[in-house]
């Protein structure tokens, strides 16, 4: 696997370069501004890109709208957004286009250091990984009437990228409970099957975004 990483703080680039490829993923580049962001989304050797929500020159969302961009020309472009603060104006954009393979996580994560890795592997797979205090935010301000507690319990631990089996871990009860749950989650939320759409994905969306 090839990654891309763009962080403006040295020490922390060095950092996360050194951690991923201590876990197997080649750094093909490590980049400190927007620009530089720019050009080396461009290239055809990135499998998957670790983008800091602020880069230079103003250090608002020039990281976020570069993968963005990087997004709409390149579908399905694995990235993993890390932020200093949980900033879920940004998340949502993230999520936007309603497919995995998207990561945000809280730059303190990185700390741990084989959750971070397995973070960003599950999103190089296609998955869709939210930092647990992401999810929180999220969640908080969204009116989530149609669903029962255990079925937003489902949900925010899905949104944190959690398969059927570690839902069913977490919360002591059967996968094929888990299962019930998911379908009831996705009935409530008006999400019918459809063979182009992540429907996971979609529900977290559908959450929070309810009116």
């Amino acid at each position: 696997m090839k990654a891309l990483v763009a962080e403006d703080q040295m020490l922390l680039r060095v950092g996360l370069t050194r951690i991923l490829e201590a876990g197997g993923v080649t750094v093909v580049a490590a980049v400190g501004t927007a620009d530089a962001l720019a050009e080396a989304l461009g290239r055809d050797d990135v499998d998957i890109a670790i983008v800091d929500v602020r880069l230079p020159p103003t250090f608002t969302t020039e990281g976020l709208k570069a993968v963005v961009t990087a997004r709409s020309a390149r579908p399905g472009l694995p990235v993993v957004v890390l932020s200093q603060y949980v900033e879920p104006l940004y998340a949502r954009e993230l999520l936007a286009a309603g497919t995995g393979s998207v990561g945000y996580l809280l730059k303190d994560r990185v700390v741990d250091v084989d959750g971070f890795v397995a973070a960003v592997r599950q999103v190089a797979a296609g998955g869709t990984v939210l930092d647990p205090e992401v999810v929180a935010g999220l969640l908080s301000a969204r009116p989530l009437d149609r669903l029962t507690d255990r079925e937003r319990e489902v949900l925010t631990l899905i949104a944190e990228g959690r398969s059927n089996a570690a839902v069913a871990t977490r919360l002591y009860v059967t996968e094929k409970a888990v299962d019930k749950h998911i379908n009831n989650i996705f009935t409530k939320l008006d999400l019918p099957p459809a063979p182009d759409d992540n429907r996971r994905v979609l529900a977290v969306l559908a959450w929070l975004n309810a009116a």
